[in-house]
């Protein structure tokens, strides 16, 4: 299933929505905020992250063995004993929010997938991580860039 995007509470393709590489989470006082939603199945989730959730681990295991931090995510990833992404993604919806919104800015573009590197929307935060039966829904404010060619809904809906 590709990623379903939604700016400004219309379709639009995934193509022509990018992560806001600097500045992530600043808010750009000229622009409006717009409202975003993404979608994405689990196995889709389990396929793009899976070499940078092994990496995270991989590093956090350097860093953070047996220590609590401030981070719940971090926490919640050594109490349940460092568990592979597939397990997170069936059994640990708890522990998959934390972690996607933790590394909100490494797993965005991923999930976005490889196009130009600004398109005409720019995610600008993660807000809400909701994990249903076989998806994610992702939420959060979104920037309209120069490159923006028409407003939301007038555009084509295939990713």
């Amino acid at each position: 299933m590709p990623i379903h995007c939604e700016i400004d509470h219309q379709a639009v393709p995934s193509r022509t929505v990018s992560c806001r590489s600097m500045n992530f989470g600043q808010v750009i006082p000229t622009l409006r905020p717009l409202p975003y939603v993404l979608r994405v199945d689990l196995l889709t989730v389990q396929q793009l992250l899976a070499t940078q959730y092994q990496q995270a681990i991989e590093e956090l295991l350097a860093d953070e063995p047996a220590n609590d931090t401030e981070f719940e995510a971090i926490n919640a990833l050594r109490a349940a004993g460092w568990p592979s992404l597939a397990e997170v993604c069936r059994t640990r919806p708890d522990i998959l929010e934390l972690y996607l919104k933790f590394f909100d800015i490494d797993v965005l573009p991923l999930l976005l997938g490889p196009h130009a590197a600004v398109g005409e929307y720019q995610l600008n935060s993660l807000d809400s991580v909701r994990v249903r039966a076989d998806e994610i829904g992702l939420e959060g404010i979104a920037y309209a860039t120069g490159n923006a060619q028409q407003p939301p809904g007038s555009s084509e809906l295939s990713g």
